[in-house]
């Protein structure tokens, strides 16, 4: 299947490599299906199947936030399927601003990809020490 996309050229992808976000991304409900670019590189693309500009970039949270926790009960993620921790791929929203040292990731809404059944969603995590602008580079002294 060919995936056309504004970032990346024409992907190749097989039907095996698309993942059901049956609920969509927050503010994109309607998107269900999209594939992972690069998805062993510090930042992934989570790439809409059906539509050619959605793309969200992505970290694994451990990468920015060691000890990130999702704080959910497993019911939560039973559209995930058989939720198996080993399977699981937890990622961060990344924006870039105008500088990159002022990138932030959003603790309070991971992105969950089930490896084993190709499905995922994204969360709403009521923690108070999490935050929606996390910086991944601490900011510089006196700035």
């Amino acid at each position: 299947m060919l995936v056309r996309n504004t970032r990346f050229g024409d992907l190749d992808v097989s039907e095996e490599q698309i993942i059901t976000f049956p609920k969509g991304m927050i503010g994109f409900e309607r998107v269900e299906r999209y594939v992972l670019v690069n998805p062993t590189d510090k930042i992934s693309w989570l790439q809409a199947v059906d539509d050619a500009s959605l793309a969200f970039p992505l970290v694994q949270a451990p990468l920015v936030y060691p000890g990130y926790s999702l704080y959910v009960e497993n019911e939560l993620l039973e559209p995930l399927g058989e939720v198996d921790e080993a399977m699981m791929g937890i990622y961060l929203v990344l924006v870039v601003p105008g500088d990159p040292r002022n990138a932030t990731v959003n603790l309070k809404a991971p992105v969950v990809i089930s490896l084993k059944s190709r499905r995922g969603m994204q969360l709403l995590i009521d923690r108070p020490e999490y935050s929606v602008r996390h910086r991944i580079m601490p900011a510089e002294k006196g700035a």
